[in-house]
């Protein structure tokens, strides 16, 4: 992307909209931009490390969170009614993506007095981005992690309730580790397991059972705004 960017530069647009990959690399070519008067977009991923972006366009990253943690708590609420504490595992995003700071620190606002007051316990322990997040949203490096939790914190006998995920790809991994140690059955069911995208795939795990909830995002409304 960066090669892409650098050339598009030569060319002398007027603006560049840039859906960043990785938000904190850019800054020697977004110089170079300003320095030729070009104007720069950020678009839905705000790019750090640099003074020269004019404009950023984003949804409400932060009430997406709050979404999330709140179709959790419902879901939590109406699966398992007589059980408390809720066992919950966190996941956030990637840490080079602006966005999931916000995904994480929104759905943290609701969840945290549930957690403070014992209705919700960390079983594992791992709070905080440095610990839940994950790398380039893979949904593989999701699902190892998910196998490591359950390894380590639920070989007990003890069940998970739900599971904070901010992106249905990361969802779909996770529910492959809770599907090959058993879950999905009357003994065991599935937990709370939220989302993000509206991804093909994980609105059909939605409509089975297996994923709880996904958020949709309009992207065709995001572009109109950053048009406009």
């Amino acid at each position: 992307q960066l090669s892409q960017l650098e050339n598009e530069i030569t060319k002398g647009p007027k603006a560049l909209i840039i859906a960043s990959i990785d938000g904190t690399t850019m800054a020697d070519a977004l110089q170079k931009a300003n320095d030729a008067g070009v104007v720069v977009v950020a678009y839905d991923r705000l790019i750090k490390k640099t003074p020269n972006v004019d404009y950023y366009t984003t949804f409400d990253n932060f009430g997406v969170g709050v979404i999330q943690a709140n179709s959790l708590v419902k879901g939590l609420k109406e699966r398992f009614p007589n059980t408390k504490p809720w066992n919950v595992e966190l996941f956030g995003g990637s840490p080079d993506d602006n966005n999931a700071f916000f995904f994480y620190n929104g759905a943290i606002s609701v969840l945290q007095p549930l957690i403070d007051d014992g209705s919700i316990k960390i079983k594992s322990g791992q709070t905080g981005m440095d610990k839940v997040g994950t790398l380039r949203w893979l949904a593989a490096t999701a699902q190892a992690r998910m196998d490591n939790l359950l390894s380590a914190n639920y070989s007990d006998g003890s069940r998970v309730d739900g599971v904070l995920s901010p992106y249905d790809g990361l969802s779909r991994g996770i529910t492959a580790s809770l599907r090959a140690v058993g879950y999905g059955t009357d003994a065991q069911p599935w937990p709370i397991v939220t989302g993000q995208d509206a991804e093909t795939a994980s609105v059909k795990l939605i409509i089975s059972g297996e994923q709880y909830s996904t958020v949709f995002k309009d992207t065709r409304e995001l572009a109109k705004s950053t048009v406009e």
